[in-house]
């Protein structure tokens, strides 16, 4: 690959690290109302790579890009990890309201309130 294409390929792959790490930090704070916004980010960024016609790389290229492909891999693993235990979380907490409810309408119609 050319050399001022492989930089356009490597701005690409740094925005998409860097929204990926942005997406990270938002599950570390847990501010799950902003995790939305930083999946589109994500996305965006994901979907530029994408548009790019595939070229040969270098062996040089493709150390360059293994190295950041193993960071955007590493911080969308841990990202993916907060989102799942919060929706897990979340789950639980729905199960618990409509297990009470559930004894509310029960404990209703036996008192006939």
């Amino acid at each position: 690959m050319a050399a001022s294409e492989f930089s356009t390929t490597l701005a690409h792959h740094q925005q998409l690290l860097e929204a990926t790490l942005s997406l990270l930090g938002v599950a570390r704070e847990e501010r799950w109302d902003d995790i939305e916004a930083a999946g589109v980010l994500q996305r965006e960024a994901l979907a530029r790579i994408e548009s790019q016609p595939a070229e040969p790389l270098s062996a040089e290229q493709r150390g360059q890009l293994n190295g950041l492909l193993q960071q955007i891999d590493h911080a969308n693993q841990e990202a993916l990890q907060r989102v799942e235990a919060w929706r897990l979380e979340v789950g639980d907490i729905l199960q618990s309201f409509e297990q009470s409810r559930g004894n509310a309408d029960r404990l209703s119609k036996a008192y006939g309130g």
